[in-house]
């Protein structure tokens, strides 16, 4: 009972030093790994509760903080953590000191930096870098699109604030990789509700057509609720009266026959307000002309 305790404290996972505390044999423990009873995770640590994904990231991060003293769960992996999305993790992504010797492995990604007490945290009493220095992180290590798709998210869970933003820049700036996205810190939004709908409004502004206004609101004649639109821009020529909406379809929420007759009839009644919509999808962001062509044609 005391180890399955100890499991359950440390997302159902244990360290091969901590089954021998518990008089656990090595004939028993490869038993149960060979009854499929507990799963060996990676070196020196195993999951007992079966009911968790292996892949979990908890579980993982856990896995790394137990035999690994001294990291710290950073970049993707961290933001997993912290709920912050626009960043993907393969594998387990660490900081170690840079004059720590740590090689890579299919399974963990160590990056060699500089970090302060002031970056760490503890996570569920794991050893992870702060919303910050996670977000400062991930902008200087990815593209424009990633870097404000998870500013925006840092800002939407209220993780940060527009001013912790402006610390982070100052933080990165002149540091690798910080020139090429100089600007996100100043686009990024908070009203942006998903990954999609940051990548396409960063389209539309390096596109040139930037968007007047987010999370609009569209409301009949009568007062009545319509929609709420992702995107949307004033008219600026031919005379045309009413907004040009944009509605990011994420495969998850719109990929269904449902979501499919939902949609349609909330554009008829978008529509029918006066004003034009415009839906786009994921593949669209993948080219950087798709979407401001398409804003620009019915501007």
């Amino acid at each position: 009972m005391a180890l399955e305790a100890l499991a359950a404290v440390q997302d159902g996972v244990v360290t091969g030093q901590q089954l021998h505390d518990h008089g656990v044999t090595v004939s028993r423990l490869r038993t149960q790994l060979r009854l499929g009873r507990w799963v060996r995770i990676r070196r020196n640590a195993y999951l007992l509760d079966l009911v968790r994904n292996v892949q979990d990231p908890w579980v993982q991060a856990r896995a790394v903080s137990l035999t690994m003293p001294g990291v710290v769960v950073s970049g993707a992996s961290a933001a997993r953590l912290w709920g912050i999305e626009g960043a993907t993790a393969e594998t387990v992504e660490v900081t170690v000191p840079r004059r720590r010797a740590l090689r890579a492995r299919p399974d963990l990604a160590p990056r060699r930096r500089e970090i302060g007490d002031g970056d760490v945290t503890l996570l569920r009493g794991i050893p992870v870098t702060t919303a910050l220095r996670t977000v400062r992180d991930l902008v200087l290590d990815g593209d424009r699109l990633s870097a404000l798709a998870v500013c925006d998210s840092a800002l939407h869970k209220r993780l940060l604030l527009p001013g912790d933003l402006l610390t982070a820049r100052a933080q990165a700036d002149g540091l690798p990789g910080s020139a090429g996205v100089a600007d996100i810190w100043a686009l990024a939004d908070g009203r942006a509700e998903s990954v999609l709908e940051s990548r396409v409004r960063l389209r539309c502004i390096d596109g040139l057509v930037p968007p007047d206004d987010l999370q609009v609101v569209i409301r009949a004649s009568d007062g009545r609720f319509v929609a709420r639109a992702d995107l949307a821009w004033s008219r600026r020529s031919r005379g045309r009266t009413g907004l040009l909406v944009v509605e990011a379809d994420g495969r998850v929420v719109h990929g269904t026959v449902e979501a499919a007759y939902h949609d349609r009839s909330r554009q008829n009644d978008v529509v029918g307000t006066g004003h034009d919509m415009l839906r786009v999808t994921w593949r669209d962001t993948t080219d950087a002309l798709t979407i401001p062509r398409a804003v620009r044609t019915v501007l």
